[in-house]
């Protein structure tokens, strides 16, 4: 039998992995830093997301926490997709 992935699974799974992923780069475990890093830098070679981050920046926003967050959220959600997606044991 196999399980369906739902939207409210997806979003479960999106959100503690984003938790642990969050977790993982605050206590500076270098697996989780260098993927997340890897992300931000391919960001940063996109000249309009640069100008972006530094204006919100100079408005007050903590645009980098922002972008890491951002960052984070994604690869949860493509983490939460794949686990989802690998068929369980019954």
């Amino acid at each position: 039998m196999s399980a369906t992935c739902t939207t409210p699974d997806l979003q479960q799974v999106t959100a503690e992995t984003a938790a642990a992923l969050e977790s993982a780069v605050a206590t500076g475990q270098p697996i989780t830093t260098k993927l997340i890093t890897a992300c931000i830098i391919e960001t940063l070679f996109d000249e309009q997301a640069v100008a972006d981050l530094l204006r919100r920046s100079m408005l007050g926003e903590n645009a980098f926490a922002n972008l890491v967050r951002a960052v984070i959220a994604a690869e949860a959600e493509q983490i939460a997709q794949t686990s989802l997606a690998m068929p369980r044991a019954a």
